[in-house]
């Protein structure tokens, strides 16, 4: 098994942490609702660690997920902010 973090796991779980609900970020994202969980779950595996708490009516972070949250969203929102100025529409 892999012992590298997907940076596009890591945004798929920023995404449901943003919009609040795994169905918002599959949305958000345009990948099915699986696809979703599955990314989530591989994460928590991956880091040994459940990141967020379910029930059917919310979500909530624990503290390994607040710190992932807090650490991976600056990280994600980097490319936007660096292409800005120099009128990049897309980084790859």
């Amino acid at each position: 098994m892999r012992n590298t973090l997907d940076l596009n796991t890591v945004r798929v779980y920023v995404a449901v942490v943003d919009e609040q609900s795994f169905a918002g970020a599959a949305r958000l994202l345009a990948l099915p609702s699986s696809n979703v969980s599955r990314h989530v779950a591989s994460l928590e595996r991956m880091l040994g660690v459940r990141l967020l708490e379910r029930s059917t009516r919310h979500l909530r972070m624990t503290e390994a997920g607040k710190l992932l949250y807090e650490r991976a969203k600056p990280l994600l929102e980097s490319p936007r902010k660096f292409r800005r100025p120099f009128g990049v529409s897309q980084v790859t």
